[in-house]
């Protein structure tokens, strides 16, 4: 129990130096950003007069792949996701959670083990639950099942599972370099809530 606990306590400090961090960096990349994004729409607008079609599509091309790169910052990340599947843990629908294997090699990551406690926060970085890892499957997309993506509580469907989930990894993919294939390892993570917190 004093190793499990020890292993606990290490993650819920891992986990909050991750979320800090994580609040506080892209925030102000996302302030720059935006704040571009708007003075280059000023300067498109103040100028189309005098800019001849070059220009002009310059500036359109400009703000097209700033918007592009804001969007790709954030996908699937929004707060109400975030709070959406907290939720789902909550009520016991979400009884497991899947990623790729490469993110984990990617960042330098342990891949998670059955015995392991994690702390789910809120989207503000507040712990809401204890949950234990029961089961860590890897294996390939294609192989996927619908009997096995139930136990995430978020699709109807196979279908509907692979849909947003090949959107997600191909989004995930182009930010840390890798394609997404029908052969793509997956962790599969199954876990159960072992104690519910207060919050805030």
């Amino acid at each position: 129990m004093a190793k499990q606990y020890k292993k606990l306590k290490q993650k819920i400090i891992h986990r909050q130096e991750k979320k800090e961090a994580s609040k506080e960096k892209p925030a102000g990349k996302d302030y720059v950003l935006i704040g571009i994004m708007l003075f280059t729409v000023i300067v498109l607008a103040l100028g189309w007069q005098q800019f001849d079609n070059m220009n002009r599509l310059m500036y359109i091309l400009l703000v097209i792949s700033l918007g592009l790169t804001y969007a790709r910052r954030h996908f699937e990340l929004t707060e109400s996701a975030c709070n959406q599947l907290l939720d789902l843990v909550l009520a016991g629908k979400k009884r497991a959670t899947s990623s790729s294997l490469l993110s984990y090699r990617m960042e330098g990551e342990e891949i998670p083990k059955a015995g392991d406690l994690s702390v789910i926060t809120d989207w503000d970085g507040v712990p809401r639950c204890v949950v234990m890892t029961t089961a860590v499957r890897v294996m390939r997309y294609g192989d996927i099942t619908f009997a096995i993506t139930k136990l995430e509580g978020e699709d109807d469907s196979l279908e509907s599972w692979r849909r947003n989930h090949e959107r997600f990894f191909r989004a995930e993919g182009e930010e840390l370099g890798y394609t997404f294939s029908e052969d793509l390892k997956v962790v599969f993570e199954e876990f159960e809530v072992i104690e519910v917190l207060p919050g805030e």
